[in-house]
């Protein structure tokens, strides 16, 4: 029982004291200061999301699209271009006949 009490009025102490602090410790504005300041991170991640959602129609993702579009299709007309370079000349001076290209190139 006297435990019980003892714990009681060391509780009560404690409060007393984190009060005290408290009251010294904080500025009156700043909960209102921490409230807004919250209020602001999250319409600052709503806007983020807004802002992936309109990524794609970014002008400047849409230049670095095309951009990496044009090089790719460009890749793939050289290679195409290669292909029958090498296939003309196996059948040109090499006397293959174009089944035997197209088989060995495993291209159609």
């Amino acid at each position: 029982m006297e435990d019980l009490h003892n714990l009681e009025s060391s509780v009560n102490a404690l409060k007393s004291q984190l009060n005290a602090m408290d009251r010294t410790r904080c500025n009156p504005t700043r909960r209102n200061d921490l409230k807004r300041y919250l209020d602001a991170l999250e319409v600052e991640k709503e806007l983020d999301g807004q802002l992936e959602l309109f990524k794609f129609n970014d002008p400047q993702e849409i230049n670095l699209m095309e951009n990496r579009t044009m090089g790719n299709q460009d890749a793939a007309n050289r290679w195409t271009d290669n292909i029958w370079t090498l296939k003309t000349f196996l059948i040109r001076k090499k006397g293959m006949n174009s089944k035997e290209v197209s088989m060995s190139t495993s291209v159609c």
